[in-house]
């Protein structure tokens, strides 16, 4: 049993683990796969496991969403996140539990960035529902335009950078 990160009725978020590695394999959502420029999506999944950065939200034990983290900075992060086809049936507590992720990631930092296709208007509105603001397209490694998400902690009032500060003599 992994170690619980935030609980929630019967939603867990837990780290990876080897054991979530051939559960989210076997039942990945087909748009969730495509997103894989990984040939191998195993090998894939199986590397993500080793990365503290990486959870996965379940359901009486069984995986809903996998979510990663990627720091691009000391307060920001750039988060992604995969689905299981548990998703289709689960969506509303996911969504319910969306919150209860988001503040525990602002813990940790300050900004959260992430990318979503612009054809993805669930995703788009579940944003903004979340407090995540537009700021513009991306392109991804295949030409393809991306809208690009920011929230900003709005229990953190961050007006300046640490690094600007005048030093004191």
């Amino acid at each position: 049993m992994a170690n619980v990160i935030i609980k929630r009725g019967n939603f867990e978020l837990v780290p990876m683990t080897k054991a979530h590695v051939m559960q989210v394999f076997t039942d990945i959502a087909p748009y969730s796969a495509a997103e894989y420029e990984e040939p191998d999506l195993f090998y894939a999944l199986d590397s993500m496991q080793e990365d503290a950065d990486c959870m996965i939200l379940e359901k009486n034990n069984v995986a809903v969403q996998l979510i990663g983290l990627q720091a691009i900075g000391n307060q920001q992060v750039y988060m992604w996140s995969s689905f299981t086809n548990q998703m289709a049936k689960h969506w509303m507590g996911v969504v319910r539990f969306s919150p209860l992720i988001i503040k525990y990631i602002h813990q940790t930092y300050y900004e959260i960035n992430l990318n979503v296709s612009p054809d993805n208007e669930g995703t788009i509105n579940w944003l903004s529902w979340m407090g995540f603001i537009p700021s513009g397209y991306v392109e991804d490694d295949k030409g393809e335009a991306l809208v690009h998400f920011v929230r900003c902690n709005p229990d953190r009032k961050n007006v300046y950078a640490l690094s600007s500060r005048p030093v004191m003599h």
